[in-house]
């Protein structure tokens, strides 16, 4: 009988441990990237992201940063990870945070590529040709460039586009 029950517990154990190795398998995280182009503006503050599923769902805020780099500096074309779960789905929207208290100005269209390479994008309104994130009041202003042209620049506390990403179909 003694034996019996510990064949039992072990058994038991076994199967709970093979049950977990499965669940943790099924829950591993996939990762998307996401390629933003710092426009004239550039920031030393924290950038963050997160997506959102079809339904509303987000993910977890994800920090830009990579190591011994000057992220978000004019001009770069920077590439960061975001992981959500594998039962996430295609992300449908992407949001961008910034702390501290200057001004970060990124170009209107930002790429996400999915895991299997399928690259998609979102983007703002062909008017606003500078997206920008601060901590002062959300605004619109109009600049005048070096040769002459305008362009206008678009203000957010945090930029959550109102149309969802363009996947292709």
């Amino acid at each position: 009988m003694r034996n019996y029950l510990v064949a039992a517990v072990i058994s038991a154990a076994m199967n709970l441990a093979v049950g977990s190795l499965a669940t943790s398998a099924e829950a591993a995280p996939v990762t998307y990237r996401v390629t933003i182009e710092t426009s004239e503006d550039g920031t030393d503050n924290t950038v963050k992201a997160r997506m959102f599923d079809a339904s509303g769902r987000p993910s977890s805020w994800t920090e830009f940063d990579k190591s011994g780099y000057n992220d978000f500096e004019r001009g770069d074309h920077d590439t960061y990870a975001i992981k959500v779960p594998s039962n996430f789905g295609r992300p449908a929207k992407l949001q961008l945070w910034k702390g501290g208290n200057d001004d970060w100005c990124f170009a209107p269209w930002v790429r996400v590529t999915s895991p299997d390479g399928v690259q998609g994008g979102m983007g703002a309104s062909a008017a606003a040709a500078h997206l920008c994130l601060t901590e002062e009041s959300e605004h619109q202003e109009t600049v005048t460039a070096s040769d002459g042209t305008t362009y206008t620049k678009q203000y957010y506390h945090h930029y959550l586009p109102p149309s969802p990403i363009d996947w292709p179909r």
